[in-house]
């Protein structure tokens, strides 16, 4: 089978989901090798469902479960509500998606706060990374070793916003520290200089209050002019000079799929022409709102 065979087959899988209540799925980065499936919903601990329905189906594999990479205001890491113990009983056996699904909707929180937990506790990912976490309950700023309940340890980074993590001692772009930055990196299977050769499955999840501010008390979602000119920006005092918006197209695009709100929306804009498009390359633009 060859590999855009084998690709099409993945997308026809995540596409399954669309028959549930609560679920769309539509393709983003179509080209002729691969299309990225869009996964979106209301909760978003519906993201354990997708990650355990690529599992079931194939798409990704229990034996080396992959790499969350999210970008949320919240770091949704608090304890599951029920408890570990409440866990156990869908560890090493092999639930139905159904039983899965009702144990997300009425087990864990309806605030949607403890599913990376869960997540990290199941064997649904291996390490977690969160940009533009500005409320880090459970998940401090930096480096977190998460022990789960089989004394497996989780690398665990909350970081900032992508527009401060290039330049002068930028945790994306400092390689005198790369050393210490050396479990981010091997994550989002990045050098300090660009992206290595994609070996581990890596999900991206989009929770889109982590592109809001605060103003008069309200929560309002980042001006887009504003936000694209965060993303262009590139600071040439360090070592690298990756813009943001590169970087998040690239892992997006190196992603087996991509979950969020049912709000999200993605519009592709290409430069030269100015039409919208889904087809996204280093000349395109990124729109991101709620609806």
């Amino acid at each position: 089978m060859s590999k855009s065979d084998s690709s099409h087959d993945q997308r026809v899988k995540m596409h399954e989901l669309s028959s549930r209540t609560n679920f769309r799925v539509c393709d983003v980065f179509r080209d002729s090798q691969k299309s990225v499936p869009l996964i979106t919903f209301e909760d978003h601990r519906c993201t354990l469902i997708a990650l355990y329905h690529a599992m079931k189906s194939g798409v990704l594999s229990p034996e080396s479960p992959p790499d969350l990479i999210r970008f949320d205001l919240h770091d949704d890491g608090k304890s599951p509500k029920s408890g570990v113990e409440r866990l156990k009983p869908f560890i090493g056996c092999s639930p139905t998606l159904r039983e899965f699904q009702d144990f997300v909707e009425w087990e864990l929180s309806p605030m949607d706060d403890d599913w990376v937990k869960v997540a990290l506790e199941l064997g649904l990912v291996r390490n977690v990374v969160t940009f533009g976490s500005e409320k880090c309950d459970s998940f401090p700023k930096g480096r977190t070793p998460y022990k789960d309940h089989r004394d497996g340890v989780h690398e665990c980074w909350t970081l900032s916003h992508l527009w401060h993590l290039f330049g002068y001692q930028g945790d994306l772009s400092d390689l005198a520290r790369r050393g210490q930055l050396a479990t981010l990196w091997e994550t989002l299977q990045w050098n300090g200089q660009g992206f290595l050769p994609l070996e581990r499955a890596l999900i991206v999840d989009i929770d889109l209050d982590c592109f809001t501010q605060k103003a008069d008390g309200q929560t309002i979602a980042l001006p887009s002019d504003i936000l694209e000119a965060r993303f262009e920006n590139v600071d040439t005092s360090g070592d690298s000079y990756h813009r943001p918006r590169a970087f998040l197209f690239e892992l997006m695009r190196r992603s087996s799929f991509i979950t969020g709100f049912s709000g999200i929306r993605l519009c592709f804009r290409d430069r030269s022409s100015d039409s919208a498009n889904h087809q996204t390359g280093t000349n395109s633009r990124l729109i991101m709102w709620t609806r």
